[in-house]
């Protein structure tokens, strides 16, 4: 059984690697898309106004 202190040098090693890879970017060296990333943004904030305005509609009285 692993020990607290084993549990958590994997935990640290475990969250380097993790922001190591996030840090490093594209292992092809492909440019990114912002064209694609900003399309993606304006339709999560239509979906995000769409939803509040039926929130809004379902929530008021008659």
């Amino acid at each position: 059984m692993a020990t607290n202190k084993e549990l958590l040098e994997a935990a640290a090693f475990h969250r380097r690697r993790l922001v190591a890879a996030l840090l490093s970017g594209s292992p092809y060296d492909e440019p990114p898309r912002l064209l694609r990333a900003v399309a993606a943004g304006v339709l999560l904030a239509l979906v995000a106004v769409a939803v509040a305005l039926v929130a809004g509609y379902l929530g008021s009285p008659p």
